[in-house]
């Protein structure tokens, strides 16, 4: 609703420049032009002043969002450099577990071999060092005023030092999972302890970016009575929403896990289409319970997405219904006559895990862990 002028009741449909403020039609004759004052229509100045507005607001925007941007990039160059010095830790702390080793056989060797293969191990452990390219600096144990002391003698000689403890948090379930590096790899494991001691811990939403979205690699452990039998890694196919809802009971950022869950059974043992199957997880409602329901819905199962039996694939054991599309099978035979209603991975590394599993066929074979290379 357009205001009234004080003086003449009339609509305030103008503005002027010179006085900048509204005025009516009778106050432009009776005041603004013999002055010569500059007159423009409320609407135009309202019109210009909003695209102004627009376009001020959309510099800022864009402006901020590039600032964020690049905030959030450096942050996680830093995350990277963070990690990177993690596996230069444990590098280094192999190499003194190693060294110590050495030291102590060379106290019992006796024969020129020993000696030359002693030598050897500690040349490449030295090898090893120099190639992380760390500059070592000297330790002081004061702050930059001298004023206090902030770290120890015994650290500064290296003798409290330990290795950093990393984790991951979801902060929406308020969980953590352990970051580890082995075998060259990061490893993030699932994201189900209610409490965890770290040094360091990030937000799991800063690793999404170095994740391989397109076949993202998981990671099981596998026991049998209690006994290790070791890691299954395993590459997912990400367009399938079945390889999708496996990522997620994965990394447990559904609230549910892999982890704990059981394989329970042993099928077509040493024939073709061998496979060993499993994928019941403990309830999060009750953790005397097991489930095996699918967080995503709508998983595929047969038609288009039916592939010849092959020894390596990951496959949904559930006979596609709903209530257990969390369950899941490794082929271990091949069998090509015959077809798996929907594949979505396959096993990259570890697959002699599953056969030294189905050959001990233990009713208390279980995923001890599970988690995602980053």
């Amino acid at each position: 609703q357009t205001e009234l002028c004080e003086t003449h009741q009339e609509n305030l449909l103008f503005w002027c420049n010179d006085c900048q403020r509204a005025v009516c039609g009778v106050c432009i004759f009776e005041e603004h032009m013999k002055d010569g004052h500059k007159i423009v229509k409320a609407k135009d100045l309202i019109e210009e002043k909003k695209d102004s507005i627009k376009t001020l607001g959309n510099e800022l925007l864009e402006g901020s969002m590039n600032r964020k941007t690049a905030i959030i990039t450096e942050f996680q160059i830093s995350i990277l450099g963070l990690l990177t010095k993690l596996q230069d830790c444990t590098a280094v702390e192999n190499s003194v577990k190693t060294a110590h080793e050495v030291l102590q056989r060379v106290e019992t060797c006796t024969d020129n071999q020993s000696s030359v293969l002693n030598l050897t191990q500690l040349e490449s452990l030295q090898n090893t060092l120099n190639d992380l390219k760390i500059e070592v600096k000297r330790l002081e144990p004061s702050d930059s005023t001298g004023n206090s002391k902030l770290i120890s003698d015994k650290c500064i000689n290296g003798e409290d030092l330990e290795l950093p403890e990393i984790c991951c948090i979801d902060n929406k379930k308020k969980l953590f999972g352990r970051l580890s590096w082995e075998d060259e790899k990061l490893h993030l494991y699932a994201i189900v302890e209610k409490k965890m001691k770290a040094d360091v811990i990030i937000k799991i939403s800063l690793l999404q970016p170095q994740i391989n979205v397109k076949n993202p690699e998981v990671f099981l452990d596998v026991t049998a009575n209690g006994k290790n039998l070791g890691r299954i890694y395993i590459r997912l196919w990400s367009h399938l929403r079945r390889a999708q809802n496996f990522l997620e009971l994965c990394l447990g950022t559904s609230g549910i896990s892999y982890k704990q869950a059981k394989f329970n059974t042993f099928t077509r043992v040493n024939t073709p289409g061998e496979t060993m199957d499993g994928g019941d997880y403990i309830s999060a409602d009750n953790p005397s319970v097991f489930e095996s329901k699918s967080h995503l819905k709508n998983l595929e199962w047969g038609g288009d997405y039916a592939k010849p039996r092959q020894r390596g694939m990951i496959l949904g054991a559930g006979a596609g219904k709903s209530e257990h599309d969390a369950r899941f099978a490794i082929c271990t035979k091949d069998d090509p006559g015959q077809v798996f209603q929907c594949p979505f991975g396959e096993v990259v590394a570890g697959l002699s895990v599953v056969d030294k599993a189905i050959q001990l066929k233990s009713e208390n074979t279980k995923i001890s862990d599970a988690g995602l290379v980053v």
